[in-house]
């Protein structure tokens, strides 16, 4: 018998409920059965028991016992030694079932050979895929046991066979395989069966479920993370009676979960459940998710709410078994509770939660040598209702933050994550309906996990807001599938009154959200709001934006028609008031489109019209017609004057071209910056040729966007005119770029891009549909280096800092680099990715670009540039990166045409050392930014750091950072991408000699002779005209 550490205090063996003859006491020479009936222990801070006189004259002689290590047995043998498996493992377990290949590990005599045997229930050897291990220098081992389909009643044999030719067994009976899931978080994920509504029936149910076995751990704390678990409360056992209506029984959610899969499934479920009430995610969190959070606090207090603690005391010691996946019902302690606790880094959650997932998917996968899924699925409950106030919006922002601030799982962020909500149970803290998020999640996960997609995997979505007037007092809801009738009571619907909804959610409610009135459904699948007893304008509308937001259980105003009648989750949509609305519609002289004749555009949202008059010098209104609208949806208006006579039509929308809320133009903003303060917003700084092309390439690729073809093409033409393409009249223009401390924006290379494409859009033979799609896959990748902390660090025999020397440190990306879901990389890509599918692909390529982090970083080792001597060094990250790369999910690696790998700047880690101040990037640093090279089967990739994507700073290491504008960014990785994409498509045909030496182009005595102009751009463009468009296999063949 072994518990260390108790549950709350120095070893305590904590017992309850009717043992009856379960307890066998060994006297010394022979086992015998003592018949005792102990009472519920007290669970609220005493872990007391009343026993019976035998067994306690029993547990007075456990002190007597030599429990050494030279002392242990095992099963059986012939040997003199030990062999112990960690005590996760014993028998009544559940094995993850085939495909999985899992693991047993323990300990053993170094040397010793590892030998796997399984037996099925009628004592077959079925052993399949097994492992051979030895026993290491450390006496551990881990030794794989082989592939088995879901069953019960195996026989696991573990066979150390020592170097004298003896050898010992341990048995592990009455094994099952089948599936493993994980449930953790804090005290709603702790409730226990007994406690849960009607618990003691639910009890006596389970003992039905023969095939679902379970297994808790006990709250423990470490301050390191520990290699076994501290203790459990239970041994793996099927759900008893004795065991779930005790002091301290299993998770209802958990169980009831697992009841559900198996009666879907049909296969041995294995339950695992590490929980402890009232802890912040900080405590399950590893120190390396924290540190990628920003978290610099050690937690709440030195006992279950430190930082880590957890983490290294009930999920580390579980990282070696393989699971299907984990559930999780955890926030409160972080969302704290008004007016009594603040709550713990609510801010955070949005990092801290997700973060804490991919940790979880990393270290699992890394421990189990591949074989828990790198993504494995990830379920959580969202918070369930508490009180009626409405003094802190606490927990609708952490319910928001548990998504990801996006409303609904699976997304972008939270990949093969599953959620049930909670938010209609019963209105507690501790809701005693553990059926209803239990179900939830269960038909979440056959849909996600199991492919049971006829079970719903969320309810209904939100798909848009529509404004039925101008005044925009009246708004349609509309969701992603048909609703039952909607129950219409008041504060369930609510709109910001404040400038944006994260100042809404700082106030009481009332001061920023006020309620709205529910007019009525709509349609089967939309809802009609009023706002007219709200305010006049508003930045956000929201659902459900309360602590408690419904009036009892199940009983919100909004759930899905079918028969498992899920809830709409709660939401919050911001409402742009940079499109700048108008109140009242007027007519005006519209603008004809040059391409159609037509007087409109069709575009999606109010936001793709708005762009498009922002596009068209001379648009300065516009009217635009939502989807709703009939006989005129999507129609967009761009006006270039308003009359007086006003316009009075349903789901019209009517706007201006600027407001004080329109971002400035990003040309102003360019020209402001780098024009030194002087006059006509800093242009007099620059030649007037080089502001009109450079203001000529920015419009033209707005207009090309804004699907305006023939005014960018007019627009673009005008500019031939004066300055001729291909001539030396370019020369001057070019060579200003780059002269008034921004980055090198050269026009040219744009506006001969903008013109290939744009004229593919007019003239071109364009097709109906792509023939191809593909993937253009950017990996995100922390760096993890060494980082030197003066120059004496260095060796200079070897060139490479030395052994022990330096500070460890796992790099992080700036948040220029992460803001906005990453719109800095989508904005560098944009015009290269169109160029590639107009004027390269003529239509038939339509690639989707994808940003995706990685669990790994690439590894980054600093060295001396020059041999021998300090002053300057190089860092290199490895490339192709095969540690990051190899370990990528496998739709990325079987959908991704072309990759880019994105890593962090790391000097700017040095900026705190001395030493390196005065170093320049490029001069001292070979650190900035890579080319083309191959990987993962021959793809493509372009790589560099962080710097490329953002301008973090472009001179001296400790200089003054900046970001690019907006315009540097569109200028000048146009022009480099455009350089890469050609050494690629040269390399597609040899047979044209287009590079037969590199950069052969920038030498003109080597350009064939029908190639016309001066330029590189000039080059690319004769190459693309002249020889690959006209070759006998088009590009948009050979670069797939």
């Amino acid at each position: 018998m072994s518990n260390p550490g108790g549950m709350w205090g120095n070893n305590p063996i904590a017992m309850g409920g009717d043992l009856g003859q379960q307890v066998e006491v060994f006297d010394g020479t022979a086992w015998k059965i003592v018949d005792i009936s102990l009472p519920d222990g007290n669970t609220q801070g005493s872990a007391s028991t009343a026993i019976t006189e035998d067994f306690a004259d029993w547990l007075m002689t456990v002190d007597e016992v030599d429990w050494s290590d030279d002392n242990m047995c095992s099963s059986g043998g012939t040997a003199e030694g030990k062999l112990r498996l960690s005590n996760i493992y014993a028998d009544h377990m559940v094995f993850q079932r085939a495909p999985s290949n899992p693991m047993v590990w323990g300990f053993g005599t170094p040397g010793s050979k590892i030998t796997i045997t399984v037996l099925d229930s009628s004592g077959n050897d079925v052993t399949s895929g097994a492992d051979q291990a030895y026993v290491e220098e450390d006496e551990k081992f881990e030794a794989r046991i082989g592939s088995y389909e879901a069953g019960s009643g195996f026989s696991i044999i573990v066979r150390e066979s020592l170097p004298d030719g003896t050898f010992l067994e341990v048995l592990l009976s009455d094994v099952a395989f089948g599936e493993v899931w994980v449930c953790s978080g804090q005290s709603n994920m702790e409730l226990r069966v007994k406690d849960a509504r009607d618990g003691m029936d639910e009890a006596i149910e389970a003992e039905t479920y023969e095939n679902i076995r379970l297994l808790k751990l006990v709250r423990q704390i470490a301050t390191e993370p520990q290699e076994e678990a501290l203790g459990f409360y239970n041994s793996w056992s099927k759900p008893r009676m004795e065991f779930l209506g005790s002091g301290d029984s299993f998770s209802a959610i958990c169980l009831f979960f697992g009841e559900q899969l198996w009666e879907e499934l049909q296969v041995p479920i294995g339950l695992i459940e590490s929980t402890w009430g009232g802890t912040i995610v900080e405590a399950w969190s590893s120190p390396e998710a924290l540190e990628y959070c920003g978290v610099t606090d050690n937690g709440v207090d030195d006992g279950q709410n430190h930082n880590n603690y957890l983490w290294n005391a009930m999920i580390h010691p579980l990282l070696k078994m393989t699971i299907q996946g984990a559930i999780w019902y955890q926030g409160e302690q972080n969302a704290g509770y008004p007016g009594e606790y603040e709550g713990h880094n609510r801010d955070l959650y949005t990092c801290t939660f997700s973060t804490m997932i991919e940790s979880w998917r990393q270290e699992w996968s890394t421990a189990t040598r591949g074989d828990a899924d790198r993504k494995f699925p990830f379920g959580f409950v969202q918070l369930a209702p508490f009180t009626n106030q409405r003094d802190s919006l606490a927990w609708p922002q952490l319910r928001w933050h548990q998504t990801a601030d996006v409303g609904y799982v699976p997304n972008d962020i939270m990949e093969n994550v599953f959620m049930a909500t909670a938010v209609d149970d019963d209105i507690d803290l501790h809701p005693k309906n553990k059926r209803l998020p239990a179900s939830r999640l269960a038909w979440a996960a056959t849909h996600l996990v199991y492919g049971m997609t006829e079970r719903p995997l969320t309810g209904p979505l939100l798909m848009a807001v529509s404004f039925k007037n101008t005044e925009r007092t009246s708004i349609v809801v509309t969701f992603s599938e048909n609703l039952d009738p909607v129950l219409v009571e008041e504060d369930r619907f609510m709109v910001c009154c404040l400038a944006s909804t994260d100042e809404c959610d700082q106030v009481a409610y009332g001061e920023g959200w006020q309620g709205v009135t529910i007019e009525g459904m709509y349609s089967d699948n939309a809802v009609e709001v009023s706002t007219a007893s709200a305010c006049s304008t508003y930045s956000g509308l929201a659902y459900l934006w309360l602590e408690t937001p419904c009036s009892g259980e199940v009983s919100c105003p909004l759930y899905a028609s079918d028969e498992y009648h899920l809830p709409v989750v709660p939401w919050k949509s911001d409402v742009d008031l940079s499109l700048c609305p108008l109140s009242t519609a007027y007519t005006g002289q519209p603008i004809p489109i040059l391409e159609t004749g037509e007087l409109f555009l069709l575009r999606d949202t109010q936001s793709g019209c708005h762009d498009t008059c922002l596009a068209h010098p001379e648009c300065h209104y516009y009217q635009w017609y939502d989807p709703l609208s009939n006989g005129n949806a999507n129609k967009c208006f761009l006006l270039a004057s308003q009359n007086e006579d006003l316009v009075n039509e349903e789901f019209l929308q009517y706007g201006a071209k600027r407001c004080d809320l329109t971002p400035s133009d990003p040309l102003d903003i360019f020209f402001e910056t780098f024009g030194d303060g002087s006059g006509n917003g800093g242009r007099d700084s620059f030649s007037p040729e080089y502001v009109e092309a450079l203001t000529a390439s920015i419009q033209s690729e707005d207009l090309f966007y804004a699907g305006l073809h023939q005014e960018a093409a007019n627009l673009i033409d005008s500019i031939w005119d004066k300055f001729p393409a291909g001539t030396n009249m370019w020369g001057p223009i070019m060579g200003e770029s780059g002269k008034h401390g921004e980055k090198n924006s050269d026009p040219y290379s744009l506006l001969r891009m903008v013109d290939d494409m744009n004229r593919f859009r007019l003239d071109g033979d364009v097709p109906d549909k792509p023939k191809y799609y593909a993937t253009i896959t950017v990996v995100m990748a922390k760096a993890d280096t060494v980082l030197p902390t003066s120059w004496d660090d260095f060796d200079l025999s070897t060139g490479f800092l030395k052994p022990n020397s330096g500070v460890r440190k796992v790099v992080g990306f700036n948040d220029h680099m992460t803001a906005d879901n990453h719109r800095v990389i989508y904005d560098s890509l944009r015009t290269w990715i169109a160029y590639i599918e107009d004027a390269v692909a003529e239509g038939q390529i339509k690639f989707t670009l994808r940003v995706i982090e990685s669990d790994d970083p690439v590894q980054c080792d600093f060295s001396l540039k020059d041999e021998g001597q300090i002053g300057k060094f190089s860092i290199s990250c490895h490339y192709p990166f095969s540690n990051v790369m190899d370990n990528l999910p496998d739709d990325v690696l079987e959908t991704t045409k072309w990759y880019f790998m994105a890593y962090p700047y790391i000097p700017k880690e040095l900026t705190n050392y001395t030493d390196f101040q005065g170093l320049h990037d490029f001069e001292d640093i070979n650190a900035a930014w890579g080319g083309t090279g191959g990987c993962c089967g021959g793809k493509v990739m372009w790589f560099g750091n962080e710097m490329g994507w953002t301008g973090e700073n472009t001179d001296n290491l400790l200089g003054d950072f900046r970001y690019f504008t907006e315009v540097e960014t569109r200028l000048w990785w146009a022009g480099l991408q455009q350089h890469e994409l050609y050494h690629y498509l040269f390399s597609l045909y040899p047979e044209f000699h287009l590079e037969d030496e590199g950069h052969q182009w920038f030498d003109h005595s080597k350009w064939p002779e029908d190639f016309d102009g001066l330029y590189e751009k000039d080059y690319f463009h004769e190459a693309l005209y002249k020889r690959l468009l006209l070759a006998d296999i088009p590009p948009y063949e050979k670069i797939l």
